[in-house]
This record gives structure tokens, C-alpha cells and sequence, in this order.
């Protein structure tokens, strides 16, 4: 195991922050892997990971399990040159210090060239929610009534103004976009 362990950030009165940063790597996939975990006002608590496979909110966040730890999702393989992710976290935390690491585990059988991290970068943003359900208007009133019905698993593509736009859905056809405020944001 490897770790890479942040100084401390005050989150206090932060309502949603962004953590993004670029990374690049060619490790053996499926055995060795990477993740971002943090833990709150000292680094012997336990640490907990960041988000999953694919998070709300999120981009580029994760994408397998390693074989050797079930339960760890990360990232592993080869990227091909480097890739940003980014995650938004509402409430991040109401402590005043909360630390962050990027852990590191390897089987040792396989060498390869490594993992690189750069642009590590936690900011707060100013976003909205917009969320509802998708229904399908039976009687193209453009009204939802009664014999409308919710839509389950239809995709939602949300497109704004800038690049601050992040999505979800679900199976019961609920959605949810966070959005930057006073930018036009289309849903279709």
C-alpha cells in the first residue's frame, strides 16, 4: 500500500464543493488500483471512500474493482494519457478538518510504470437543483394527468451554458440536475 495524504480543509461553511484533479497511469488492471478516501479531524480515524462507480454527480470517477480487495472501487489499467475527474459533494462536513489521500495497493507481481496525480483541486460551487420525474404525455396536452405515466429508465441529457452540469437518474424515471445558477440549462 501507498499513500498520498492531503493537509487539512475547513469545509465549515461550504454548502457544495467540487473535487477534481488529472491523473495518469499504467498499473496491471483488476490488481492494482487507486482510490480518494478522507477522514475527519485527525488521520488515525477511519477513512472512508469517495464516492463509487460512476457517483452522481461525477465524471470519469472510477471504473473497476480490484480483484485483490473486493469492495475497493478504483481506478486501474492503463489510461492512455491523462484524464480529469471530478466529483461534487453536497455538505461536504460540518468539521472543520477533514483530510483527504489517494491509497494506493499493488500485488507486487506485475511492474509497471506507476500513477501520476496533478491539478488536485477541491473548490466550492454555487449550484442548483432542478429535479422531477420524466412522464409521458398519453394525451399530448402537455399537461401530466391521469392517464400520463412516468417514464422509468429513459436517459436525461442535460446541456449548459458552461461546464459545471452534472446528472442523474434512475429507474422510476426521477432525475436530478445540478445546475450553476443564472446560466440557461436545456433538458431534453
Amino acid at each position: 500500500l501507498c499513500v498520498l495524504i492531503s493537509p487539512p480543509f475547513d469545509f465549515s461553511n461550504v454548502p457544495v464543493i467540487r473535487i477534481s484533479f488529472r491523473h495518469n497511469r499504467s498499473i496491471e488492471g483488476n490488481w492494482d488500483g487507486y482510490l480518494l478516501q478522507y477522514t475527519t479531524d485527525t488521520i488515525i480515524n477511519p477513512w472512508n471512500t469517495v464516492g463509487t462507480i460512476n457517483a452522481p454527480f461525477s465524471n470519469n470517477w472510477y471504473a473497476d474493482s480490484l480483484l485483490v480487495a473486493p469492495n475497493y472501487q478504483c481506478w486501474s489499467g492503463i489510461s492512455n494519457g491523462w484524464e480529469l475527474s471530478s466529483i461534487v459533494i453536497p455538505s461536504p462536513s460540518t468539521t472543520q478538518r477533514v483530510y483527504f489521500r489517494f491509497l494506493f495497493a499493488s500485488d507486487g507481481s506485475v511492474v509497471m510504470d506507476g500513477v501520476s496525480i496533478d491539478d488536485f483541486l477541491i473548490e466550492p460551487i454555487d449550484m442548483n437543483v432542478i429535479s422531477g420525474t420524466v412522464f409521458l404525455d398519453q394525451n399530448s396536452n402537455y399537461i401530466i394527468d391521469g392517464p400520463d405515466t412516468a417514464l422509468p429508465g429513459i436517459a436525461i441529457n442535460a446541456v449548459s451554458g458552461s461546464s459545471n452540469t452534472y446528472q442523474m437518474n434512475n429507474a422510476s424515471g426521477d432525475y436530478s440536475v445540478l445546475a450553476t445558477p443564472n446560466v440557461s440549462t436545456t433538458i431534453t
